[in-house]
Order: C-alpha cells, then structure tokens, then sequence
C-alpha cells in the first residue's frame, strides 16, 4: 500500500546570514523606544508594533522578503498584474520560557484591498539559540481556539502505540530554525512556537505577512 500526501501545503526556505547583526540591533533598539510592545499570539515575551517595513532600519529586511517572493509568485502561477507587498512586520522575543500559541495570519479577501489581505506569511531569524523553541505547523486550517473548540483529529491513547514519534500520528509538523533563515508559508495555515527551553538565552525574530499589489509597471 502507498501513503499518498493529500495536503497542499507549502514551506519556501533561503537563507540569509549576512543580515544577522543589523537586525540584531535594530529589534534592540525597537524594544529600548517600546518594552510593552503587543500581545497577539505570543505568550509571554515581547511582540513589536507591527509597522517595522515602515523604519528605514528594516528597509533592507523588506526588499529582501519582497525580492525573495517573486519565486512564490512564479511558483503560484499569478498573473503579472499583481506583486506581492509586505503589509505588516513585527519583531518577536521570547525568553526562557515563553511561546506562541497557535494561530493563522489572514483578512477577509477583497478586490479593492488586496495589499492588506494575507496571502503568505513568513519569518526570519535574527537569533535562534539551542533548544529555544520549535515552529510547528498545524493540519487544521480552522481558528478553533476562537471558537472554544479542539482540532478534530484522531486521537488514540498512546498504550497502542510502538512509536509515538510516528508522523502518521501527529497533526504537527516541526521545523528547526537557524539564525538567518527566512521562511514563507501560506497565510492561513496554523502556527505556533514552542517554549524557549533555553536557560540563558532568547530567541529574535522578525514576522510578516505578503499581500498583493496591482503592479502598474
């Protein structure tokens, strides 16, 4: 019998080392001017207002995203009348001990405001320390913590199982950062992080979300 994957779902990676250091110090000084920042869907730390592709310290960060996303729309097959355009950024910082729940990063859909809709969301990684926390990504599309629901997945007690690592079994797909990696994904998938288990270090990080823009080149 062969297992045949029925997702559609998609992870683009590069990877960008060089730009490490300036981020470094430009989410340092964003959190000296602000340590209160937001809470969306982190737990614990510390989240940034989410208008860091407006800062001419972030200008490189966001031609790099813009440049990097024309692959995803060579690969999506759009029509060459639009272009992907960052609409939001912000920087994350967890500590030991902080996450982010699960959760999704899309607008309702509109024809006369395609560039603040969500269509590919992403991050890259100023700092990322050992054992400081994994991105998963969740099966299901659905919001339910919004609407005091669980996942419906298949869930059997764990005594039947050999090997409880099987991917079969899980509705949770992991990835391990590295600093200067930068990430895209579509926008509707859920996410999370899990906890910084790191004693002395944090984790830094920059997200957003790619909307489209009528190119009128």
């Amino acid at each position: 019998m062969v297992i045949i994957p029925i997702t559609h779902d998609y992870l683009w990676h590069e990877h960008f080392p060089n730009e490490v250091e300036s981020l470094k110090e430009a989410v340092g000084k964003e959190f000296e001017n602000d340590n209160v920042g937001r809470r969306v869907s982190n737990v614990g730390g510390w989240q940034s207002q989410d208008s860091l592709h407006t800062r001419p310290e972030f200008s490189q960060l966001t031609a790099l995203i813009e440049q990097q996303a024309q692959q995803v729309h060579e690969g999506m097959e759009l029509v060459d009348r639009v272009k992907f355009k960052v609409c939001n950024m912000w920087a994350n910082v967890n500590w030991p001990g902080n996450s982010n729940s699960y959760h999704q990063h899309v607008n309702p859909p509109s024809i006369d405001r395609i560039s603040s809709t969500s269509v590919i969301s992403g991050t890259y990684y100023v700092q990322y320390p050992e054992n400081c926390g994994r991105l998963g990504f969740h099966a299901a599309r659905q919001d339910y913590a919004r609407i005091g629901l669980e996942p419906s997945v298949v869930r059997l007690p764990e005594i039947y199982y050999k090997n409880l690592k099987n991917p079969l079994i899980h509705p949770i797909v992991y990835v391990t950062p590295k600093a200067g990696d930068l990430l895209f994904w579509f926008a509707d998938l859920m996410h999370g992080v899990e906890p910084n288990k790191n004693e002395t270090d944090h984790r830094i990080s920059i997200s957003f979300n790619l909307g489209l823009e009528f190119n009128d080149a």
